[in-house]
């Protein structure tokens, strides 16, 4: 019994250390390169650029809000100034991939953490 007890506590620790992994992965990762920030959306290049999206885009530049663009070497340009910004000047977004897909950024260019955390009814 006493070799259950250990043995299912290093398996919990295990998965617990898995996932505090993989919770770091995700708040490193950020937005592709090839991307436009318009106020608090983000959109793919290729996705703002193909003409059925414009009605989309056009209406989050009428909302307003800054302008960014994050180059294809990963480099952060404000828009209005064409000066390259730090990461921590993109505000939370939520930014539609080329295919339509949604994904939330955090303040400064941070994928926000979709996983969910896991309760332990027993040990025994």
């Amino acid at each position: 019994m006493r070799r259950k007890k250990i043995l299912c506590a290093t398996l919990i620790i295990a998965g617990l250390s898995t996932m505090f992994a993989l919770k770091t992965y995700a708040a490193e990762a950020s937005m592709p390169n090839g991307t436009v920030v318009i106020g608090a959306k983000a959109f793919d290049l290729a996705y703002a650029n193909d003409p059925k999206n414009l009605d989309e885009i056009k209406a989050a530049l009428v909302v307003g809000g800054s302008v960014y663009v994050k180059d294809f070497t990963a480099v952060w340009i404000d828009n209005t100034s064409a000066k390259t910004v730090s990461a921590t000047s993109i505000p939370s977004v939520i930014y539609k991939g080329p295919t339509g897909t949604l994904s939330n950024y955090a303040v400064g260019d941070i994928l926000n953490d979709t996983t969910t955390s896991l309760e332990v009814i027993s040990i025994e």
